[in-house]
């Protein structure tokens, strides 16, 4: 409520929109990229609705999010581009470069050979030294 507002006796306020940092917020932030994403004419793929695919043509761009986390993949750099320009002329957006770290998960690619390790590493050893101790 604004300062110094007070709703009359057995009266309540209605949130129209959430608030960053309540617990409603990452719900309602992913409820508006999805709606974003599915006018747009990315279509979800599996039953969680978090990664979603882009086609046009031959070309795909996947994009897999997780609270406001988020990474990219495709076949067609242009595309991929143009995509998340107009992406961010809705949210903010931030690039940080080649895919190492994704939610805890080491990525190593080797473009070359078409391959790529997804490790846990530190995340076990993180674990069994608290766990050994």
């Amino acid at each position: 409520l604004p300062p110094g507002y007070s709703p009359p006796p057995g009266k309540t306020a209605k949130l129209l929109h959430s608030l960053y940092g309540l617990r409603q917020a990452p719900s309602a932030f992913h409820a508006l990229f999805e709606e974003w994403l599915l006018k747009y004419g990315c279509k979800p793929i599996g039953g969680d609705r978090v990664t979603f695919l882009l086609r046009r043509g031959m070309s795909v761009v996947l994009l897999s999010i997780y609270v406001d986390d988020g990474i990219s993949a495709t076949n067609d750099e242009a595309l991929c581009k143009e995509f998340l320009a107009d992406l961010s002329n809705y949210f903010e957006l931030s690039y940080q470069g080649k895919l190492d770290w994704y939610l805890g998960v080491s990525v190593k690619q080797d473009l070359a050979n078409k391959r790529t390790v997804l490790s846990q590493e530190l995340y076990v050893k993180d674990i069994l030294e608290r766990f050994l101790e």
